[in-house]
């Protein structure tokens, strides 16, 4: 009874091994997050394959939180646009204006002030354009880092899995 039991264990332990190694290579190969290994021991393999399965986990929000940040700074960047768009036409507003104040000064005392409050109201669309700007410049630096981290993660993680790897077969080796 003993050694049936003995013999039973080896082999959930020896398909709880190769279950964690196949999911291991299906994430370094194929790069597949949402791959979860499955054991039902709760020695060593089993503690393996949790921490392996909360790694992944991990990584995979890791991701989406890029992914996030990326469609934010799209946005940005967008609105960025659309900011300068406007900002060039105010100025080609105010630089037509001026030619036109140049032209007929002597009839233009009393639109000289309509020029003044243009002038102030691109000023202050220039100074929203320089908020969204650096907005944006926050944005690209944050997603940045945060792709840093995530490299740094990725290779962390990798060299974990490695670890994993190689400590299963070594213990694969020494229980066979």
């Amino acid at each position: 009874l003993d050694m049936t039991r003995c013999v039973n264990e080896r082999r959930l332990s020896r398909r709880a091994r190769t279950a964690l190694r196949d999911a291991m290579r299906r994430v370094h190969e194929q790069g597949d997050l949402s791959v979860r290994a499955v054991s039902e021991s709760s020695d060593e393999v089993g503690q393996m394959t949790l921490a392996f399965n909360n790694m992944v986990k991990d990584v995979s929000r890791i991701v989406t939180e890029i992914r996030a940040a990326a469609f934010t700074m799209d946005s940005m960047s967008e609105h960025l646009a659309r900011e300068s768009s406007n900002n060039v036409q105010s100025v080609e507003v105010q630089q037509a204006e001026t030619e036109q104040l140049a032209a007929a000064i002597t009839e233009m005392a009393c639109t000289s002030q309509d020029v003044q409050r243009n002038a102030n109201e691109n000023n202050v669309r220039s100074m929203e354009s320089v908020k969204v700007a650096r907005s944006g410049n926050q944005q690209v630096d944050f997603v940045v880092a945060a792709i840093t981290r995530l490299a740094t993660d990725i290779r962390d993680g990798a060299a974990v899995v490695h670890k994993l790897a190689d400590e299963t077969s070594a213990i694969g080796s020494a229980l066979d």
